[in-house]
């Protein structure tokens, strides 16, 4: 991870509000879960259903795969991910408490559970490297994700005992708006760690020319004033002056404050390499820039000149 981040980092805006929205989520998702695993005990509880340890298997192929995707793909799309996943496990509770389709629903429950651990442990894990005492926030999702299922279970358990449907169902439906807002809305024009989806950058990059071209350049900016200096005031002018988005100056700040590779800064930032990519070449356009190197230059000529 960057090394700028190692010990008792500042964290921005973005950051903050990335990790209010991820919390927010996990315990959404894990209302969901919880209700829905419930549900399952209690057909087990009264013979509904043997549910046996089979629907377990299922686990193994949805956290491998899920482990694949979320490597490659950036949080915007892993929240629409993660939004159907729920929407799909709310439509397995209804099925549920209807009494039917309960191997459908173990089934369901048991995948989305495997894609929902690694949800929260990738993410989590990606957080930790913006937070002061990282090495706590890794293990945080689970954290969120036990307090939940204690908070949820007891709740859903009195009403589906008490045959209250129509109350099991608007609190699904609460839960699965929570985590549609908070994985898929934003303030603004905003994404969870994306681009701002309103801007059209050039896509034609090759991202391995310009890996290795920034990764042999990175040396050369050797004009950054000492690490004391707060880029906040600054770099929030900047911004202003060349109509950069608040994710666009996160990119800048990293720009400026990290010497490491471009898929270590990209992961600090929550973004998939090509969406990095994406990114400064958006700024480059606003700023007339051509380059990484020539981007982090101009900042400094900039900030000297102001």
């Amino acid at each position: 991870m960057a090394r700028s981040f190692d010990h008792g980092c500042r964290s921005t805006p973005a950051t903050r509000e990335i990790t209010v929205r991820l919390t927010v989520a996990i315990f959404c998702l894990t209302g969901i879960f919880a209700a829905l695993n419930s549900a399952l005990t209690l057909s087990h509880a009264s013979n509904a259903i043997d549910l046996g340890s089979w629907p377990r298997l299922f686990l193994v192929p949805s956290a491998l795969t899920a482990g694949m995707l979320f490597d490659k793909l950036d949080m915007r799309r892993v929240g629409m991910i993660m939004t159907a996943v729920a929407a799909l496990s709310a439509c397995a509770l209804f099925i549920l408490i209807g009494n039917v389709g309960i191997r459908a629903s173990a089934i369901v429950f048991y995948l989305g559970s495997g894609v929902f651990v690694v949800f929260f442990t990738t993410t989590y894990t990606k957080l930790s490297a913006h937070m002061r005492m990282h090495e706590l926030w890794p293990s945080m999702g689970r954290v969120f994700n036990n307090i939940g299922s204690m908070l949820v279970s007891a709740p859903a358990i009195a009403l589906i005992d008490y045959g209250d449907l129509l109350g099991m169902i608007v609190a699904t439906i609460v839960l699965l708006a929570g985590v549609a807002a908070s994985l898929l809305l934003s303030s603004g024009t905003e994404q969870i760690g994306c681009e701002n989806p309103h801007e059209n950058p050039r896509a034609d990059i090759n991202t391995e020319n310009m890996s290795q071209q920034d990764d042999a350049r990175s040396s050369e900016a050797t004009s950054t004033p000492p690490a004391a200096l707060s880029l906040e005031e600054p770099l929030k002018r900047f911004c202003q002056a060349y109509s950069l988005t608040p994710r666009e100056g996160d990119v800048v700040r990293a720009l400026l404050t990290m010497d490491d590779s471009v898929s270590d800064i990209a992961s600090a930032l929550f973004l998939s390499r090509s969406t990095l990519y994406r990114l400064i070449a958006s700024i480059n356009k606003k700023t007339g820039t051509a380059s990484r190197t020539a981007l982090i230059t101009f900042f400094w000529t900039w900030y000297n000149a102001s």
